[in-house]
C-alpha cells in the first residue's frame, strides 16, 4: 500500500466534514431512493449497475428516475430533467447521460449538479424510484438503499496520491456492494468483512458496428478508441480474447471533437476502430467502420430479492 501523506489526511477529513454537515437534516422524499455510488475513482461500473437497475424497475412497472450529474458535458444549462421521448444534444449533456437515454428510454433523466433540487422534482412529478448516481458522498438525501459498486479493486489510498475518494472503511456505511464480473473483494474484505456482496453475472461479450446492428469480431489490428476510465483493462481484456488492438489513450468522459475527429482519423487509416457504447452513443460515428465492443451481464438472483425486500416492491 502507497505511504499516506499530510495530503491525503486532510483530504478525507475534509470529505468526511461537508458529508456530515450536509448529512445533519437529510430530506425525505415520497419516492424511494437508491444511491448507486463508488469509493474508487473511475471506471467502478455505476453507469452499467444503473442502467441494469433502471431497466428491471421499469418492467416492474415503476416510473423511474435518475439523476446524473453530466460529466464532460459542454452545456450552458444545468437541472433539467427531460422524459421518455424527449432527446437532448449528447456532447451538452455528457455521455453516461447520453448512454443511459440510449439504453433506457423509458427513463427520465435529470441532470444537473443540483441534485437535491432534481430529486425532490422527480419525487414532485410521480417517480417511483429515484436513482441517485454517484451518490455514496451525497448525504442531504435521505436514501433508502445505499450501493456501493465495485471493479478490480487495489489496495489505495484517497486522493491526490491514491485512488479511492475517500477511506475503505467508509464501505461499511453501504447497505450492499454490487460488483462487476471483475471484482477483487479480497481489500474490502479487510475494511467491511460482513457487507453484503453481489456480484453481477456476466453473458459473455458481443459486437455491434456503427449502425448498433450485431457483427463479428474485428479480424485485423485496431487502434481501440475508448474514452473510459479503465481502458488499458479492457485492452488487455481484448488481447486476452485474440483481438488485436492498440490503446489510443483517450480520457474518460472525452466529448470534444478533438478526440472524435482523432477516432475517425484512425478509423480511415486503419479500416476502423474498437469503441465502446459510451463512446459509440457520444460520438455518433455513422459512415466510418467501427466494432462497438458489448459487455452482457446480468443482475443475479439473490441482489433482485435483497432489492425486491429494501425498496418493498
Amino acid at each position: 500500500m502507497k505511504k499516506t501523506g499530510l495530503m491525503e489526511i486532510f483530504y478525507s477529513f475534509l470529505r468526511e466534514l461537508l458529508r456530515r454537515h450536509h448529512g445533519k437534516r437529510p430530506s425525505r422524499l415520497s419516492s424511494k431512493v437508491i444511491s448507486i455510488g463508488s469509493v474508487q475513482a473511475g471506471g467502478a461500473g455505476k453507469t452499467p449497475i444503473s442502467i441494469l437497475i433502471s431497466k428491471y424497475l421499469l418492467e416492474k412497472r415503476k416510473n423511474v428516475g435518475i439523476v446524473v450529474l453530466g460529466y464532460g458535458g459542454k452545456r450552458n444549462w444545468d437541472n433539467k430533467i427531460f422524459g421518455p421521448g424527449q432527446h437532448f444534444c449528447n456532447v451538452e449533456a455528457g455521455d453516461e447521460a447520453s448512454l443511459i437515454k440510449k439504453e433506457v428510454p423509458g427513463l427520465i433523466v435529470a441532470i444537473g449538479k443540483d441534485k437535491n433540487y432534481l430529486c425532490k422534482e422527480l419525487s414532485k412529478i410521480g417517480c417511483d424510484v429515484i436513482i441517485l448516481e454517484d451518490g455514496f458522498q451525497w448525504s442531504s438525501i435521505e436514501v433508502d438503499l445505499n450501493i456501493v459498486s465495485v471493479s478490480s479493486n487495489k489496495a489505495s489510498i484517497p486522493f491526490p496520491k491514491g485512488l479511492l475518494r475517500e477511506w475503505g472503511s467508509s464501505y461499511s456505511r453501504a447497505d450492499c456492494l454490487l460488483s462487476m464480473p471483475n471484482a477483487d473483494f479480497s481489500e474490502i474484505k479487510r475494511w467491511a468483512p460482513s457487507i453484503k456482496k453481489f456480484k453481477i453475472k456476466s453473458k459473455g461479450n458481443s459486437w455491434l458496428n456503427e449502425n448498433w446492428e450485431p457483427t463479428d469480431p474485428p479480424s485485423m489490428r485496431l487502434p481501440l478508441a475508448a474514452g473510459i476510465a479503465n481502458s488499458k483493462n479492457l485492452e488487455a481484456e481484448l488481447r486476452d480474447e485474440g483481438i488485436d488492438c492498440f490503446n489510443l489513450n483517450i480520457p474518460d468522459h472525452a466529448v470534444s471533437s478533438k478526440w472524435r475527429n482523432l477516432a475517425i482519423m484512425n478509423a480511415r487509416s486503419y479500416g476502423g476502430v474498437i469503441i465502446t457504447k459510451k463512446d459509440a452513443s457520444r460520438w455518433s460515428l455513422k459512415g466510418f467502420p467501427c466494432w462497438i465492443r458489448v459487455r452482457r451481464m446480468e443482475l443475479p438472483d439473490d441482489f433482485l430479492k435483497f432489492l425486491n425486500e429494501n425498496i418493498m416492491l
